[in-house]
């Protein structure tokens, strides 16, 4: 669980801001991690949600539609480059495919 928290702290140095979308409502990491990653002023969290579908314009990422997994509002959310870790046990389908 740790390599994905640093690896979001990482992506900082290239990156305006990281958006970490998260399905749980609370991060399984160390306490040591997490002071990091909430201290981190370029992370910001999307807990309780996931991607739903991802777009494109002029055949490039323009942004993601997120789905709360807890009430189903679908937010969207612009971006312009994305990172999926999965971690060491996925449970997702991308994984179990």
């Amino acid at each position: 669980m740790k390599r994905r928290w640093t690896e979001a702290t990482f992506l900082t140095r290239f990156a305006r801001s990281v958006t970490v979308v998260h399905r749980r409502s609370t991060l399984r990491t160390s306490q040591v991690v997490k002071n990091r990653a909430f201290a981190e002023g370029k992370i910001s969290f999307a807990f309780k949600s996931e991607i739903a579908e991802i777009t494109e314009a002029d055949g490039k990422l323009a942004g993601v539609t997120l789905r709360d997994v807890i009430t189903g509002a679908i937010p969207d959310l612009d971006v312009t480059g994305l990172f999926i870790a999965i971690g060491a046990r996925g449970s997702g389908p991308l994984y179990l495919t």
